[in-house]
């Protein structure tokens, strides 16, 4: 069974600066394995100038047991995509996203994730296996109406 407790706090600035602290706890009590827990702590900022430029930036750190105590991390994502990261261990999750439409017709988007590991020497098995406890994520995308 999995139980978890999540406070969030929202705030809008009168500049147009939207904020977003999040703190959660998991916690799960698995049949045979005992019991084990999670801690999420995440700030999330987005705003932009005028409709040309947006942007969003967050961090999160984390401490979870298990994957019975796993937390899932909506962050903010290119247009048309949805990036919810799982996160198990002892880390730090941070990043950003640049939108810049000078135009109804194109717009051009940058985002950048960084994970890190503080328990792990290697992430991933096999070919897929990454040397190091850090994972970078960097996307572009263009936008073009024709």
């Amino acid at each position: 069974m999995r139980r978890t407790l999540r406070l969030t706090l929202d705030h809008r600035s009168r500049w147009g600066v939207r904020t977003r602290s999040r703190v959660e706890l998991s916690g799960a009590w698995p049949g045979a394995g005992g019991r084990s827990g999670g801690v999420l702590f995440s700030e999330q900022a987005s705003g932009g100038t005028g409709t040309a430029l947006r942007y969003a930036v967050f961090v999160a750190f984390f401490r979870i047991a298990s994957y019975d105590a796993r937390i899932a991390l909506s962050e903010p994502a290119l247009e048309g995509e949805t990036v919810s990261a799982l996160l198990i261990g002892r880390g730090m999750r941070y990043g950003a996203l640049l939108r810049w439409a000078p135009g109804a017709e194109a717009a051009l988007s940058i985002r950048c994730a960084v994970r890190t590991r503080d328990d792990v020497r290697r992430l991933g098995t096999g070919p897929e296996e990454l040397p190091g406890n850090s994972e970078l994520t960097l996307e572009l995308q263009a936008d073009l109406t024709l």
